[in-house]
């Protein structure tokens, strides 16, 4: 009996040594990157979980997409419940369509960086969905190479729904940077791979992502982030919960549910004159 507990035993820690490899876990990684970028539409509830200036701001997001051209449409259950938001590349001059469903009480169009639009978010509509979060991982994996895939780790997921991957990076700190022509902590931000609502907040006296004039030094972080823990659906290798970690802790947690990935859209599904829509 004893021998046969021992057995199992050992059976049974060769299976979580063996899911929690280097290997195993680029393997995992590999994958999710492929369906991430297989995405060409979907639809989803986003719920989110997001600390801004020290306080943690909760939403709740219906959303359509389409990848390529960009077409989003979201509708906000929480907060601003109703309002809704219509995005098309190349159309209303790359502006948002904007049905606050309050005041001002009329449709508004602001471009996708515009400080109001992206209230309470630390990502503008242009980042909705997965590209973006395929975008940061594909940098680091290109700049860093083999440290990156060693910074890599699986957990075992009790419930036995997801592959969790986390991605620690113990060298995450600060650096200074000098402010270009033209750049602004967005543009700054995008050619890092961070988030500029991260870097507004690091860089006291800013009071906003334009606020900046060339040649002023700045902090930004050296990474994305300290920690990075994603929640991979087994059925569809999508990273359907993305949680994130500053030095502070939890910096971020978004939740992608009813998710449906590759559905048939129609052009009324883009379009403010569906009929099931509010502009």
């Amino acid at each position: 009996m004893f021998t046969r507990i021992l057995m199992v035993s050992l059976s049974l820690l060769g299976i979580t040594a063996q899911a929690q490899s280097p290997n195993e876990a680029r393997t995992i990684y590999d994958r999710m990157m492929y369906a991430m970028q297989s995405v060409r539409t979907a639809s989803f509830t986003m719920e989110l979980k997001e600390r801004i200036f020290g306080k943690y701001e909760e939403g709740v997001l219906q959303v359509k997409l389409q990848a390529n051209p960009l077409k989003v449409y979201l509708k906000s259950v929480k907060p601003d419940a109703g309002a809704e938001v219509l995005y098309v590349d190349g159309a209303n001059e790359n502006r948002a369509l904007i049905n606050p469903n309050g005041f001002p009480f009329f449709n508004i169009s602001l471009s996708p960086d515009n400080p109001l639009l992206r209230k309470h978010h630390h990502h503008t509509i242009l980042q909705m969905g997965f590209a973006h979060a395929y975008s940061i991982m594909k940098y680091y994996e290109v700049t860093e190479k083999d440290r990156f895939f060693s910074k890599m780790k699986l957990s075992v997921d009790p419930k036995g729904v997801y592959h969790i991957l986390e991605i620690d990076n113990d060298e995450f700190g600060f650096i200074n940077y000098k402010v270009g022509k033209g750049e602004d902590l967005t543009s700054i931000s995008k050619k890092f791979h961070v988030n500029d609502q991260m870097v507004l907040e690091l860089n006291h006296g800013i009071t906003d992502f334009d606020d900046v004039s060339a040649g002023q030094v700045i902090t930004l972080p050296n990474s994305y982030a300290k920690k990075i823990v994603l929640y991979i659906d087994k059925k569809n290798m999508l990273p359907v919960r993305q949680t994130i970690y500053d030095l502070k802790g939890l910096y971020s947690d978004a939740e992608f549910t009813n998710l449906k990935v590759n559905p048939t859209f129609s052009n009324i599904d883009f379009s403010s004159e569906n009929p099931q829509y509010g502009f």
